[in-house]
């Protein structure tokens, strides 16, 4: 049975014995999704040539599409086919998921590189002609991998002069995933009190304006291979009160940004500098505390007009703070 033929009054209940999905299936009404809650049946399964499409036409403020307590399993067998690297788009203004378990499993070893980019991604954000979208969350919901080094949770589609507006990722648990989140032309993203876990090429990945990151908790990033805790290009931003432990590069690199702030930030234990800021101006460091990292806490390259005060270092490899021959104009406080 399609999941839209279980569609009554735009609320679609997920049957405790869940339901297939094994191609192209689009919801183009405003439709909720409930399910079974994250501890019981009702699973959706994606397989084979399975994808799940949310595509409404119009947007009133009110949500298109909801996804609350809803299960998802996307499972891919390489030897019958089927899409190659996306599982859910997310093609609408106006969509909230809440309360919802993804898990990726099945994917084949030979997929398996831990030093070339993701094979797939769970979701995709936006479409060549859909590109401008706004109000996207997701809140309180959890996301798995079960094959390391394969598959990635969440990118939106890049095209030139677009923007994404309104995205939050809030108080999810992301974990085992080969490209965490990355979120390119974005307006207003707020990252915040997400925990990710064992996550490898890179955890939060932005390019956009007026962000907000903060108080994350990053454990392991990299998972034994490559990637930052987080990776960004901003202007006008803020990146505070997030934790990266245990990292295989940098804890925080921003690049090409300009009026960021990076306040109450701890990093500890990673293998390069903690801190890393390159091509960018008005940079504001403060009150980060940086441990332990085999580098340098901070290392500025091509940095203009920033300040870096009243930070925490100890342990540090190489020291509190490097700057490059091409910084200028900077103030800088090692106490």
């Amino acid at each position: 049975m399609n999941i839209s033929q279980l569609m009554v009054g735009g609320i679609i209940e997920i049957p405790e014995s869940g339901i297939d999905i094994t191609e192209t299936v689009i919801l183009d009404k405003k439709t909720t999704l409930v399910g079974q809650g994250l501890w019981r049946g009702g699973e959706i399964r994606i397989s084979g040539e399975g994808r799940l499409l949310f595509e409404v036409d119009g947007y009133d403020g009110s949500p298109n599409i909801v996804l609350r307590g809803v299960r998802v399993v996307w499972s891919r067998d390489l030897t019958h086919g089927g899409h190659a690297n996306r599982a859910i788009g997310l093609n609408c203004d106006g969509i909230e998921i809440e309360r919802s378990h993804f898990r990726v499993e099945s994917w084949a070893e030979g997929e398996r590189n831990p030093y070339l980019g993701p094979a797939g991604w769970l979701f995709q954000v936006g479409r060549g002609n859909r590109s401008n979208l706004v109000d996207i969350s997701v809140i309180e919901s959890t996301f798995e991998a079960e094959n390391e080094h394969t598959v990635g949770l969440a990118i939106t589609y890049d095209v030139p002069g677009a923007e994404y507006q309104d995205l939050t990722w809030d108080s999810n648990v992301v974990d085992g995933f080969h490209g965490a989140l990355y979120l390119s032309n974005v307006r207003n993203p707020l990252v915040s009190g997400n925990s990710f876990f064992r996550n490898s090429f890179g955890n939060i990945v932005v390019n956009g304006r007026y962000a907000a990151i903060i108080n994350n908790d990053i454990k392991y990033s990299g998972n034994g291979t490559s990637g930052d805790g987080i990776t960004a290009v901003l202007e006008k931003s803020l990146i505070m009160g997030n934790q990266v432990y245990s990292g295989s590069c940098y804890g925080i690199a921003v690049s090409q940004s300009s009026d960021v702030r990076l306040y109450k930030n701890i990093v500890i234990n990673d293998i390069t500098s903690a801190i890393l800021i390159d091509r960018s101006v008005s940079i504001d460091i403060r009150r980060n505390s940086l441990l332990n990292n085999s580098s340098f806490g901070i290392r500025l390259e091509d940095v203009s007009h920033s300040t870096v005060k009243s930070n925490y270092f100890s342990g540090n490899g190489l020291g509190p703070v490097s700057l490059d021959a091409d910084c200028h104009s900077n103030q800088i406080d090692t106490q």
